[in-house]
């Protein structure tokens, strides 16, 4: 350890990496999807809530493929000769595997706030989201380690979700079992499929910037991660 750095936080930050890799579907499909809702939000909101579930369910699947590659991907990847950077990313991406549910269902929900001009409920979403990630992680983490910080980063999804469920239920949007709906919408895969390409290239240069770092020492990502922090803070 050395200033907060250990190969464990490395580990870390690396399975986040390749979770961010393997979920490359999410923001594309979250920003294709917050026009049609606002569109069809004009005229019904029924309509709105066909395609906002749709979109639900659709990530959902996604989600079910993702941790299938992780479950599939960590128990054929031979750690023997592997770094140890490497091996601590390679057991913490099990332990992620409810945070790609929640988290893919919660971003979904906030962007459509945005549809909604509900920037209010979204601000209160956020700031309950890093309070409970502070929380947790202070009393777990020293316990737990970076389980500990996996478990806070979850509850502090699901704090988020749940406060945008209540939100977009206040304006009306409800459950509607639509599942094709958003495929449907002449828009959205145009619009999938453009932006998916853009977040290729910068998820692949997020995974091999943690995968350049990894091979030179330990530690280096989470010293990385920190200073990158301060600066965008």
């Amino acid at each position: 350890y050395y200033f907060g750095t250990s190969s464990s936080l490395d580990g870390y930050f690396y399975a986040l990496a390749i979770l961010g890799l393997m979920m490359v579907y999410l923001n594309p499909i979250k920003e294709a999807i917050v026009s049609s809702v606002f569109e069809k939000a004009h005229n019904s909101l029924e309509g709105a809530s066909e395609i906002l579930t749709s979109g639900l369910v659709t990530l959902f699947f996604m989600g079910i493929l993702s941790c299938a590659l992780i479950l599939v991907g960590t128990n054929l990847f031979d750690i023997g000769h592997s770094s140890e950077v490497l091996k601590n990313a390679i057991n913490i991406l099990p332990l992620l595997i409810p945070y790609v549910f929640i988290f893919a269902l919660s971003e979904m929900c906030l962007i459509a706030l945005t549809s909604f001009d509900l920037a209010e409920i979204q601000a209160k979403a956020r700031v309950l989201c890093v309070v409970t990630t502070l929380v947790v992680t202070f009393f777990i983490a020293p316990i737990y380690g970076v389980n500990g910080i996996v478990a806070s980063i979850t509850l502090g999804q699901i704090s988020i979700l749940i406060i945008s469920l209540i939100g977009l239920h206040r304006v009306g949007l409800r459950i509607r079992w639509n599942i094709w709906g958003i495929f449907k919408e002449p828009k959205f895969l145009l619009m999938f499929f453009s932006l998916l390409v853009s977040y290729c290239f910068s998820q692949s240069y997020i995974f091999l910037e943690r995968w350049a770092l990894a091979g030179v020492g330990e530690g280096l990502i989470s010293s990385y991660q920190y200073a990158y922090t301060l600066v965008t803070a």
